[in-house]
């Protein structure tokens, strides 16, 4: 079996995925040590038993549903390379608008605390760009903070501080000095269940109760019980939510539409009295 065949054979299996060529060359890269350009370039390379057999073993858990991005171990964001695992949720292009929009909000002495990190890619991407910056990177879950210390060491990103706790734990920052990027679970809990691509990744980074917000509405209420009110908050949700959130603030706020012209952000600002 050569190149041609192999990725022939894979996308039929992939078929009922939405990007079944993307994900076989991928895979095979993996499989080959190389990237995509060495296996598009080649097709009529021979495959060895062994490797044969490991694409056909990743192809077949690509095919149960398993992101492409736990088999390979990375997935890329903002331009940067980061590694995910099963614990933490695999990176997505739409929560890149997270990071443009805290880098256009930012000034220099700012802090930004990245809630829910999981493996750092929002607040590693940030403090990449802007070094002069205090990030804080906080999360409930040990083994997702160890990731995204990982992260910020191959990425280079040195003076990020790390905090485990629920949402928000005491920082020490001053709210007028503050941005706050979060990309909490929104995901309703009857979605999670029928969707079959989300079964593999962590459901505690997913589920959102009935209607998706129990921990939006949480983390506003806890942020309020503090009467800590950071100078901007930018919340991504699911694009049928944004009138809800709207309605957890008592004032206004800014929606922006992601890639796909999508409400994925809201922004709140100190404006805005949370009431949640």
């Amino acid at each position: 079996m050569n190149v041609a065949a192999a990725l022939d054979e894979a996308i039929q299996r992939l078929s009922d995925f939405p990007t079944p060529p993307l994900d076989a060359e991928i895979l095979l890269a993996h499989t080959l040590g190389v990237d995509r350009v060495r296996v598009l370039a080649d097709p009529d390379r021979p495959l060895s038993e062994s490797d044969q057999e490991h694409f056909r073993s990743l192809i077949n858990q690509r095919a149960t549903g398993r992101p492409v991005a736990y088999l390979v171990g990375h997935k890329e964001f903002y331009g940067r390379r980061f590694q995910v695992n099963s614990a933490v949720l695999v990176p997505r292009p739409d929560s890149e608008l997270l990071v443009e929009l805290a880098l256009a909000r930012v000034i220099p002495g700012d802090s930004v605390v990245d809630v829910g990190t999981g493996s750092g890619c929002l607040g590693l991407s940030i403090a990449s760009v802007r070094p002069d910056l205090d990030v804080h990177l906080v999360d409930l879950s040990a083994v997702a903070l160890s990731l995204a210390a990982e992260n910020a060491a191959a990425l280079r990103v040195p003076k990020v501080r790390l905090h485990r706790g629920d949402l928000w734990p005491e920082l020490g920052l001053r709210p007028e000095r503050t941005v706050v990027v979060a990309n909490l679970p929104y995901v309703p809990d009857q979605h999670l269940n029928d969707d079959r691509t989300l079964r593999h990744e962590p459901r505690m980074a997913l589920a959102g109760g009935a209607d998706g917000l129990d921990t939006i509405r949480r983390f506003l209420g806890e942020l309020a019980r503090r009467r800590f009110h950071p100078r901007t908050l930018l919340l991504e949700h699911d694009p049928n939510q944004a009138s809800a959130i709207d309605g957890l603030a008592n004032g206004p706020v800014q929606t922006h539409a992601d890639l796909a012209g999508r409400t994925r952000v809201t922004e709140i600002s100190p404006a805005s009295v949370l009431s949640a």
